[in-house]
């Protein structure tokens, strides 16, 4: 275990170790036209990236019937959802599962701070093998504020018992970027260039996650 400079990463999930934004993006949009027949255009659905839950009932809430309820939204778009089950292993970026193997045996502390639900976070992590990586878990439904608060990365600290200082964030929505930035951590990017999106308030920028190593490097010798 590490005693000085960076000692912990702290993963985003969505976008970061699985390739779900666009997936996510592309199941709102069929759901809204296969279920009422509406068109939501892709400057609307960029609005879900890095988003929790409600941010898609909010996005899809102008094309539904008037009289719908966020609780019909959620059980219809879950029931849509169950009809064609994610395969998380099939999302996961290639490079995830060897990087995290990488940097536990450098005597790195991984945690995840994610804007998904709880019982979505297990079935990644169930699917997709990370369990033993990983030492903290803060999820959507530990938190009263959703990023862009810092809450959850404030929460996550805590939990490692380290300061803002010693940790290292890697995400990919400005968002969470600013969420981060705002618990006074130290954020990298991985860069999304398949959609638009604002990254700029990132300290890093990775083009990969297999850069992370480097970086950390850097980070340590930079003090």
């Amino acid at each position: 275990m590490r005693e000085t400079g960076v000692q912990a990463v702290i993963f985003d999930l969505d976008g970061v170790l699985i390739d779900s934004e666009v997936f996510y993006m592309q199941r709102l949009k069929e759901f809204a036209w296969k279920e009422f027949g509406a068109d939501v255009p892709a400057e609307d659905l960029l609005r879900i990236v890095g988003a929790s839950g409600p941010a898609h009932w909010e996005t899809i809430r102008p094309y539904l019937p008037p009289s719908f309820s966020y609780e019909d939204f959620r059980l219809r778009y879950h029931r849509f959802g169950e009809r064609d089950p994610v395969n998380y292993r099939e999302l996961m970026f290639g490079d995830v599962a060897g990087l995290m193997r990488g940097l536990r045996e450098e005597g790195y502390r991984l945690a995840l701070a994610t804007s998904s639900p709880q019982e979505k976070v297990a079935q990644v992590i169930q699917d997709c093998g990370l369990s033993s990586y990983l030492e903290e878990i803060v999820t959507r439904d530990q938190v009263s504020r959703a990023k862009p608060d810092p809450e959850i990365y404030r929460i996550c600290l805590a939990r490692l018992g380290l300061d803002a200082g010693h940790c290292l964030v890697v995400e990919d929505s400005p968002i969470g970027i600013r969420a981060g930035k705002a618990a006074g951590i130290t954020v990298a990017a991985r860069r999304e260039t398949r959609y638009p999106l604002d990254q700029s308030e990132a300290d890093y920028m990775l083009e990969q996650l297999s850069e992370l190593p480097d970086l950390l490097r850097h980070l340590q010798e930079k003090g």
